[in-house]
Formats: structure tokens, C-alpha cells, sequence
């Protein structure tokens, strides 16, 4: 069985691997998650942290959460939801919609 901190590196390592690629597109199967940016930002200020420290605290690259709430990334690998939500002490469909294959 793998422990958290397996699951931070794995994260870590595809914040790093899609910032250099710029992956946005996902596999026809892969389930990814459009983001619910309102309440994002709503419990972001609540625990009042700005995008960058959201972003760093998820282990995401410096811009990530700004991109997600102005819209500009549409969906986000499960990975990162979850990062996201860890962060802010909450659940992942508390602040993204689960869609299959980015098909809502």
C-alpha cells in the first residue's frame, strides 16, 4: 500500500512534468474535474490565503489557482483537485465537478 507522502511525490512530479509539456488535453477514459471557481475563491479568502500560497501549499506551480479561477485551465487532473481540496481542508467535489472523460 502507498502512503501520502507517495501520492505528494506523484503530484509534485506531474505539477513539474505538465508545467514543462503543458499537457491540457486528457485520455478519452480519464476522468478529470471542472472546477467550481466561485467557491474556490470563496474558500481560499476564507482561509486567507492569496493564489500563490493556495498554489504552493497544493504543491502546484506558482500560477496554477489564478489560471483555474480566471478560467483558463477548464479541467484539472484528479491529482491536482485533490491537492487543491487537501489544501483548503476540504472535499474535492466541494470545489469540482467530476466529469468522465471531460465530458460533462
Amino acid at each position: 500500500s502507498r502512503g501520502l507522502g507517495d501520492v505528494y511525490k506523484r503530484q509534485v512530479l506531474y505539477s513539474y512534468k505538465s508545467t514543462i509539456v503543458r499537457k491540457s488535453k486528457f485520455s478519452g477514459g480519464e476522468d478529470v474535474y471542472i472546477a467550481k471557481r466561485a467557491e474556490i475563491e470563496r474558500r481560499r479568502l476564507a482561509n486567507g490565503l492569496n493564489k500563490k500560497e493556495l498554489s504552493l501549499k497544493a504543491g502546484l506551480p506558482a500560477n496554477a489557482i489564478g489560471r483555474i479561477e480566471r478560467g483558463e485551465s477548464e479541467q484539472t487532473h484528479p491529482l491536482r483537485a485533490r491537492a487543491i481540496a487537501e489544501a483548503l481542508y476540504c472535499e474535492v467535489e466541494d470545489i469540482f465537478t467530476e466529469t468522465k472523460g471531460g465530458k460533462q
